[in-house]
C-alpha cells in the first residue's frame, strides 16, 4: 500500500518536473503563444458581448474586453519586436496587472450578485438574472485565468532583462573606470583585461534569448 502510494507520488513528481523543464526550455515561444491566446480570447469575448448586448450595473463588458484586446496587441508588438526593452516590458506588465485586478474585482462583484439572487429572489425573473450572472462569472473567470497565466512568464522575462541590463551596466562601468586610470598598464595586463571583458560580455549575452545587445565587433586579443 505504502509502496504503491510512494511510487505514484514519485511518478507525479517526475511528471511535474518534465512539464517544468519543457516550460523552461520553450519559455520564449510560450510567452508569444500566451499573448496570441489573449488576443483570440479577447476577440471572442468582445463578439459575445456585442451580439448579446451585454450591459449591467457594473460596466459595458465590451469596453473592458476591448481594452484587453488593445493591451494584447501591444503585448504582441513588445514580444515580437521589442522583447528586450525593459521600459516597454514594465509598461506591459503594469497594464496587465491592472486588468487582472479589475477582472478580479468584477468576479467578486458578479459572484456576489449571483449569491444575492439565489438567496433572496423567488420570482420567475430570477431565472433570467441567475443565468445572466452565471455567464458573466464564467467569462470573467476565463479572462482571469488567461491573464494570470500570461502574467507569470512576462514577469519572469522582465526580471531576466533587468538582470542582463544591470550586468552590462556593471561591465560598462568597469570599462569606463579602466579608461580613466592615469597609470598605463602593461601590455600583458591590458590583453588579460580585454579578454576577460570579452568573456563576461559574451556570457551575459548568452543568458537571454533572443539577445538584443551584442557587441559583435569585439574579439579576444591573442
Amino acid at each position: 500500500m505504502y509502496k504503491y502510494l510512494l511510487k505514484n507520488f514519485k511518478r507525479q513528481i517526475e511528471f511535474i518536473s518534465r512539464i517544468y523543464l519543457f516550460i523552461k526550455k520553450h519559455e520564449h515561444h510560450l510567452r508569444k503563444l500566451f499573448v496570441i491566446l489573449q488576443v483570440i480570447i479577447s476577440i471572442v469575448l468582445i463578439s459575445l458581448s456585442i451580439t448579446t448586448n451585454d450591459h449591467d450595473d457594473l460596466f459595458d463588458s465590451w469596453y473592458y474586453f476591448t481594452c484587453h484586446l488593445i493591451l494584447s496587441l501591444f503585448g504582441i508588438f513588445v514580444f515580437f519586436k521589442k522583447s528586450t526593452n525593459s521600459r516597454l516590458l514594465y509598461l506591459y506588465v503594469i497594464l496587465l496587472s491592472g486588468l487582472l485586478i479589475t477582472a478580479s474585482f468584477s468576479f467578486f462583484w458578479y459572484s456576489g450578485q449571483l449569491n444575492i439572487i439565489e438567496n433572496t429572489c423567488v420570482s420567475d425573473q430570477c431565472n433570467y438574472n441567475r443565468a445572466y450572472y452565471k455567464k458573466k462569472t464564467i467569462k470573467i473567470i476565463a479572462l482571469i485565468v488567461v491573464e494570470a497565466v500570461a502574467l507569470h512568464p512576462n514577469l519572469s522575462w522582465l526580471i531576466q532583462v533587468l538582470k542582463k541590463e544591470r550586468k552590462l551596466n556593471q561591465l560598462n562601468t568597469i570599462n569606463n573606470t579602466s579608461d580613466n586610470l592615469i597609470t598605463i598598464p602593461s601590455s600583458s595586463s591590458l590583453v588579460n583585461t580585454i579578454n576577460n571583458n570579452y568573456y563576461y560580455e559574451n556570457k551575459i549575452n548568452s543568458e537571454l534569448h533572443p539577445p538584443s545587445i551584442i557587441n559583435t565587433n569585439s574579439k579576444p586579443i591573442e
